[in-house]
């Protein structure tokens, strides 16, 4: 699955408006809902629900649909919920599925909790024309490779992990190469309008979606892998997230 994955990295776009002419059918949802068991997570201990909802019931103005998010609350819980939504978003690309991950929506008060957990997030979506996506992801701004890469070897990574999505494009992380380790930091900058909670909870998030990324590249490139993971405090601007250990 991580190929049909990264085949899509060049297609992928946020949809920041959606014209709401095309629906999703009947048998899209059904592969969706299907797919929510087929998601690897970052973390296997956090338990993660999904609920899809019509786009009306929540505060957010346009779409169709809107897939609820919801998370036990564990150390990296963000993080995961990141890297598990991001491989959901490249599903729905492929099957020419718009998307936009929602910070600041609501859901209905009915749906404010699921199965146990909080709501974290969700993702809007709507059917859309396949010329509505990008042809390449250079067509997005994002930070050239060196900017968000330390030390020697694993460009071809980087040049393509660099356009992971993020959070109001912040690009909030750092990878450290040394040897055969990729170290993948979570790098935060104090903004004077938000909030350091709020920056940090949507910043762990986009970690998880870079890991993510990271993760898809080597894949891609045959590598093989081990990984390991710390846990993001959410304390300081630069905190360590994930270590790889590349063996070929």
């Amino acid at each position: 699955m991580f190929n049909v994955y990264y085949d899509m990295i060049n297609k992928r776009k946020s949809f920041h408006t959606m014209p709401g002419g095309k629906k999703v059918s009947g048998p899209e949802l059904n592969m969706i809902n299907g797919h929510f068991d087929r998601l690897v997570p970052l973390c296997d201990d956090i338990k993660v629900a999904f609920k899809i909802v019509q786009r009306r019931t929540t505060t957010w103005k346009w779409g169709e649909y809107a897939i609820l998010v919801y998370s036990e609350k564990k150390p990296n819980y963000l993080a995961n919920i990141g890297y598990m939504v991001q491989q959901l978003e490249m599903f729905l690309t492929a099957l020419d599925i718009g998307t936009c991950w929602c910070g600041i929506g609501r859901p209905a008060p009915e749906d404010e909790t699921y199965e146990g957990m909080d709501f974290a997030i969700m993702l809007i979506m709507e059917k859309s024309e396949e010329g509505e996506f990008r042809k390449s992801m250079h067509e997005a701004k994002r930070r050239e490779a060196d900017k968000i890469k330390k030390g020697e070897g694993f460009d071809s990574i980087a040049e393509v992990a660099r356009f992971a999505p993020s959070a109001v494009n912040f690009q909030p992380w750092l990878m450290e190469c040394e040897g055969n380790k990729i170290r993948v930091y979570r790098k935060s900058m104090r903004m004077a309008k938000l909030k350091w909670d709020t920056l940090v909870f949507f910043q762990q998030m986009d970690v998880g979606i870079f890991t993510f990324f990271i993760e898809m590249c080597l894949k891609h490139e045959n590598k093989d892998f081990t990984r390991t993971l710390f846990v993001d405090r959410g304390e300081d601007l630069k905190e360590l997230i994930a270590e790889y250990t590349v063996n070929n």
